[in-house]
Protein backbone atom coordinates (compact mmCIF):
# COMPACT_ATOMS: atom_id res chain seq x y z
CA UNK A 1 0.00 0.00 0.00
CA UNK A 2 3.02 2.67 0.85
CA UNK A 3 3.87 1.55 -2.90
CA UNK A 4 0.89 2.62 -4.17
CA UNK A 5 0.61 5.69 -1.89
CA UNK A 6 4.45 6.89 -3.60
CA UNK A 7 3.00 6.33 -7.31
CA UNK A 8 -0.16 8.49 -6.57
CA UNK A 9 2.13 11.23 -5.25
CA UNK A 10 4.32 10.56 -7.96
CA UNK A 11 1.98 10.78 -10.94
CA UNK A 12 -1.11 12.63 -9.26
CA UNK A 13 -3.59 9.97 -9.43
CA UNK A 14 -5.93 7.82 -6.57
CA UNK A 15 -5.74 5.14 -8.99
CA UNK A 16 -2.85 3.02 -7.24
CA UNK A 17 -4.45 3.26 -3.94
CA UNK A 18 -7.75 3.05 -5.09
CA UNK A 19 -7.41 -0.31 -7.08
CA UNK A 20 -5.00 -1.62 -4.11
CA UNK A 21 -7.86 -1.35 -1.23
CA UNK A 22 -10.57 -2.58 -3.35
CA UNK A 23 -9.24 -6.04 -2.76
CA UNK A 24 -9.58 -5.65 0.80
CA UNK A 25 -13.14 -6.67 0.29
CA UNK A 26 -14.27 -9.64 -1.24
CA UNK A 27 -17.93 -10.55 -1.99
CA UNK A 28 -19.01 -7.96 0.82
CA UNK A 29 -16.73 -9.27 3.13
CA UNK A 30 -13.88 -7.72 4.60
CA UNK A 31 -10.49 -9.22 3.92
CA UNK A 32 -8.52 -7.79 6.88
CA UNK A 33 -8.91 -6.60 10.28
CA UNK A 34 -10.24 -3.07 10.37
CA UNK A 35 -9.53 -2.58 14.14
CA UNK A 36 -6.27 -3.75 13.53
CA UNK A 37 -5.65 -1.25 9.83
CA UNK A 38 -7.33 2.14 11.38
CA UNK A 39 -5.28 2.53 13.92
CA UNK A 40 -2.02 1.58 11.98
CA UNK A 41 -3.02 3.87 9.01
CA UNK A 42 -3.83 6.77 11.56
CA UNK A 43 -0.29 6.48 13.12
CA UNK A 44 1.33 6.13 9.16
CA UNK A 45 -0.72 9.42 8.49
CA UNK A 46 0.52 11.48 11.72
CA UNK A 47 4.26 9.65 10.92
CA UNK A 48 4.32 11.14 7.44
CA UNK A 49 2.51 14.19 7.79
CA UNK A 50 3.67 16.09 11.21
CA UNK A 51 7.03 13.89 11.55
CA UNK A 52 8.82 12.78 8.31
CA UNK A 53 7.39 15.86 5.65
CA UNK A 54 9.02 18.31 7.61
CA UNK A 55 12.17 17.31 7.88
CA UNK A 56 12.49 17.73 4.09
CA UNK A 57 12.74 21.42 2.93
CA UNK A 58 12.45 20.31 -0.95
CA UNK A 59 9.18 18.56 -0.58
CA UNK A 60 7.03 19.99 -3.34
CA UNK A 61 3.55 21.98 -2.38
CA UNK A 62 0.70 19.98 -1.93
CA UNK A 63 2.14 16.83 -1.12
CA UNK A 64 0.66 16.53 2.48
CA UNK A 65 -2.63 17.43 1.72
CA UNK A 66 -2.37 14.68 -1.13
CA UNK A 67 -1.04 11.95 1.13
CA UNK A 68 -3.52 12.67 3.94
CA UNK A 69 -6.21 12.53 1.61
CA UNK A 70 -5.10 9.04 -0.01
CA UNK A 71 -4.96 7.62 3.58
CA UNK A 72 -8.63 9.02 4.02
CA UNK A 73 -9.54 7.89 1.75
CA UNK A 74 -8.00 3.97 2.24
CA UNK A 75 -9.02 3.77 5.58
CA UNK A 76 -12.69 5.01 5.12
CA UNK A 77 -13.02 1.90 2.05
CA UNK A 78 -11.47 -0.35 5.10
CA UNK A 79 -14.56 0.95 7.31
CA UNK A 80 -17.57 0.96 4.78
CA UNK A 81 -16.66 -0.86 2.08
CA UNK A 82 -16.06 -0.96 -2.08
CA UNK A 83 -18.96 1.60 -1.79
CA UNK A 84 -16.62 4.42 -0.68
CA UNK A 85 -14.01 4.29 -3.24
CA UNK A 86 -13.28 7.19 -4.59
CA UNK A 87 -14.05 8.75 -7.89
CA UNK A 88 -11.08 7.65 -10.08
CA UNK A 89 -8.21 10.33 -11.11
CA UNK A 90 -6.85 10.27 -14.52
CA UNK A 91 -3.35 11.98 -13.08
CA UNK A 92 -0.32 12.39 -14.93
CA UNK A 93 0.75 9.52 -17.61
CA UNK A 94 3.28 6.78 -16.32
CA UNK A 95 5.14 7.24 -19.54
CA UNK A 96 8.05 8.89 -18.24
CA UNK A 97 11.89 8.16 -19.83
CA UNK A 98 15.20 9.45 -20.08
CA UNK A 99 16.57 9.89 -23.32
CA UNK A 100 20.00 10.85 -22.21
CA UNK A 101 21.66 10.35 -18.54
CA UNK A 102 21.80 14.45 -19.12
CA UNK A 103 18.14 14.93 -19.45
CA UNK A 104 16.02 15.23 -16.26
CA UNK A 105 12.35 14.59 -16.45
CA UNK A 106 11.30 18.50 -17.32
CA UNK A 107 13.49 18.27 -20.23
CA UNK A 108 16.50 20.14 -19.01
CA UNK A 109 19.75 19.74 -20.33
CA UNK A 110 21.13 18.60 -23.62
CA UNK A 111 18.09 17.66 -25.85
CA UNK A 112 17.26 17.37 -29.49
CA UNK A 113 14.47 15.57 -29.74
CA UNK A 114 13.31 15.14 -33.48
CA UNK A 115 10.60 12.71 -33.64
CA UNK A 116 7.40 13.24 -35.53
CA UNK A 117 4.52 13.68 -32.25
CA UNK A 118 1.98 11.95 -34.12
CA UNK A 119 3.66 8.65 -32.19
CA UNK A 120 3.35 10.02 -28.34
CA UNK A 121 -0.49 9.80 -28.59
CA UNK A 122 -1.30 8.04 -24.77
CA UNK A 123 -3.44 5.24 -26.84
CA UNK A 124 -2.53 3.67 -29.76
CA UNK A 125 -4.92 1.25 -31.39
CA UNK A 126 -3.63 -0.77 -34.14
CA UNK A 127 -5.79 -2.71 -36.82
CA UNK A 128 -3.84 -5.80 -38.38
CA UNK A 129 -5.65 -8.67 -40.94
CA UNK A 130 -7.54 -11.40 -39.49
CA UNK A 131 -6.66 -15.01 -39.58
CA UNK A 132 -9.56 -16.97 -40.30
CA UNK A 133 -9.96 -20.84 -40.02
CA UNK A 134 -12.21 -23.03 -42.36
CA UNK A 135 -15.28 -22.77 -39.66
CA UNK A 136 -15.08 -19.11 -39.47
CA UNK A 137 -15.02 -18.58 -43.12
CA UNK A 138 -18.05 -20.63 -43.00
CA UNK A 139 -20.22 -20.69 -46.49
CA UNK A 140 -18.41 -16.90 -47.29
CA UNK A 141 -16.03 -18.61 -49.95
CA UNK A 142 -14.81 -15.84 -51.67
CA UNK A 143 -12.62 -15.49 -48.16
CA UNK A 144 -10.39 -18.34 -49.16
CA UNK A 145 -9.53 -16.01 -52.53
CA UNK A 146 -6.48 -14.03 -51.32
CA UNK A 147 -6.96 -11.48 -52.93
CA UNK A 148 -10.52 -11.02 -52.02
CA UNK A 149 -9.78 -12.16 -48.65
CA UNK A 150 -7.63 -9.16 -48.43
CA UNK A 151 -9.88 -6.75 -49.89
CA UNK A 152 -12.83 -7.73 -47.48
CA UNK A 153 -10.08 -7.38 -43.95
CA UNK A 154 -8.89 -3.84 -45.83
CA UNK A 155 -12.56 -2.70 -45.85
CA UNK A 156 -13.33 -4.37 -42.26
CA UNK A 157 -10.15 -1.93 -41.12
CA UNK A 158 -11.75 0.77 -42.38
CA UNK A 159 -15.24 0.49 -41.01
CA UNK A 160 -13.44 -0.71 -37.91
CA UNK A 161 -11.13 2.06 -37.38
CA UNK A 162 -13.75 4.93 -38.21
CA UNK A 163 -15.92 3.68 -35.97
CA UNK A 164 -13.33 4.23 -33.32
CA UNK A 165 -12.42 7.62 -34.59
CA UNK A 166 -16.04 9.41 -34.42
CA UNK A 167 -16.33 7.18 -31.02
CA UNK A 168 -13.48 8.82 -29.56
CA UNK A 169 -14.22 12.46 -30.88
CA UNK A 170 -17.80 12.35 -29.53
CA UNK A 171 -15.81 11.59 -26.71
CA UNK A 172 -13.90 14.35 -26.94
CA UNK A 173 -10.92 12.89 -27.39
CA UNK A 174 -8.79 14.01 -30.74
CA UNK A 175 -7.56 11.17 -33.33
CA UNK A 176 -4.94 10.94 -36.07
CA UNK A 177 -4.31 7.99 -38.57
CA UNK A 178 -1.03 6.50 -39.50
CA UNK A 179 -0.43 4.16 -42.24
CA UNK A 180 3.73 4.32 -42.17
CA UNK A 181 4.57 1.91 -39.91
CA UNK A 182 7.59 0.86 -39.62
CA UNK A 183 9.12 -2.60 -37.89
CA UNK A 184 5.81 -3.84 -38.87
CA UNK A 185 7.14 -8.06 -38.06
CA UNK A 186 8.71 -6.97 -34.76
CA UNK A 187 5.73 -5.21 -33.52
CA UNK A 188 3.55 -8.42 -34.59
CA UNK A 189 6.01 -10.55 -32.63
CA UNK A 190 6.03 -8.06 -29.65
CA UNK A 191 2.07 -8.51 -29.57
CA UNK A 192 2.16 -12.15 -29.75
CA UNK A 193 1.29 -12.04 -33.46
CA UNK A 194 2.36 -14.39 -35.85
CA UNK A 195 3.78 -12.50 -38.73
CA UNK A 196 1.15 -12.57 -41.11
CA UNK A 197 -0.79 -10.94 -38.33
CA UNK A 198 1.17 -7.19 -38.83
CA UNK A 199 -0.19 -3.80 -38.00
CA UNK A 200 -1.71 -2.01 -41.23
CA UNK A 201 -3.58 1.20 -39.78
CA UNK A 202 -2.72 3.07 -36.27
CA UNK A 203 -4.93 5.07 -34.89
CA UNK A 204 -3.72 7.50 -32.09
CA UNK A 205 -6.02 8.97 -29.57
CA UNK A 206 -5.28 12.16 -27.10
CA UNK A 207 -5.86 15.55 -26.56
CA UNK A 208 -4.42 18.02 -28.77
CA UNK A 209 -3.05 20.97 -28.11
CA UNK A 210 -5.03 24.22 -28.09
CA UNK A 211 -2.94 26.68 -27.95
CA UNK A 212 -1.94 28.24 -31.50
CA UNK A 213 -1.75 24.84 -33.02
CA UNK A 214 2.63 25.21 -32.99
CA UNK A 215 3.62 23.43 -30.07
CA UNK A 216 2.97 19.59 -28.35
CA UNK A 217 3.73 17.96 -25.00
CA UNK A 218 6.36 15.59 -25.80
CA UNK A 219 6.10 13.10 -22.96
CA UNK A 220 9.83 11.48 -23.35
CA UNK A 221 11.29 14.18 -21.66
CA UNK A 222 8.54 15.94 -20.22
CA UNK A 223 8.14 19.35 -21.75
CA UNK A 224 6.52 21.65 -24.72
CA UNK A 225 8.13 20.89 -28.23
CA UNK A 226 7.84 22.52 -31.43
CA UNK A 227 5.61 20.65 -33.84
CA UNK A 228 7.41 20.14 -37.64
CA UNK A 229 6.56 22.47 -39.71
CA UNK A 230 5.50 19.87 -42.79
CA UNK A 231 2.41 17.95 -42.80
CA UNK A 232 3.97 14.57 -43.63
CA UNK A 233 6.83 12.73 -41.66
CA UNK A 234 10.32 14.72 -42.58
CA UNK A 235 13.16 12.84 -42.26
CA UNK A 236 16.08 14.68 -40.78
CA UNK A 237 18.98 15.62 -43.02
CA UNK A 238 21.16 12.78 -42.49
CA UNK A 239 24.32 14.95 -41.45
CA UNK A 240 21.82 14.67 -38.14
CA UNK A 241 22.51 10.84 -37.23
CA UNK A 242 25.23 9.96 -39.84
CA UNK A 243 29.30 10.72 -39.86
CA UNK A 244 31.47 9.73 -42.51
CA UNK A 245 35.08 8.99 -41.51
CA UNK A 246 37.38 8.90 -44.83
CA UNK A 247 40.27 8.00 -44.91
Amino acid sequence: MMSAIINDVRYSTNQYTRDYVSTYWKNSVPRVRQFAEIPTWNYVKDLIINQILPLDSNVEIGVGEQISTLIDNLKSVIQHGPSSLPALIPGLSRIRMKLWESVDRKGNGKVDDIRNPQVLAPWLLLFSYRQLTDQEIGLNLEMKISNNNREISQNEIGMASMFAVLSAESKGLDTAFCACIRNKSEIATLLGHNSAEIPVVAVGLGHRNNDSGTTYFNKLIYDIKNIPDSNYDTRPAMTKYVRYHVA
